[in-house]
């Protein structure tokens, strides 16, 4: 068992951004170019950390819990 979350699904990121999942399914439509760079497949239900970030960044949303300390930075 892991200690720490790394994933987090698209239903789990919609409701920390305080989105329904149908405009978080428009946001991945909108920037599937990226998310595919970043291993996320349209089909995807699992973001990776990096394109958390990246949706983080990009739509000014705070970043989860779990991502707080890391020192990742993406440039759009």
């Amino acid at each position: 068992m892991r200690k720490h979350k790394s994933n987090m699904t698209k239903a789990e990121f919609a409701a920390h951004a305080g989105i329904s999942k149908r405009t978080m399914a428009r946001w991945c439509k909108e920037h599937h170019n990226v998310l595919r760079v970043l291993n996320v497949k349209p089909t995807a239900r699992v973001l990776n950390p990096l394109a958390i970030l990246f949706l983080c960044e990009y739509f000014c949303v705070d970043r989860p819990e779990f991502l707080q300390g890391l020192k990742l930075t993406i440039q759009i």
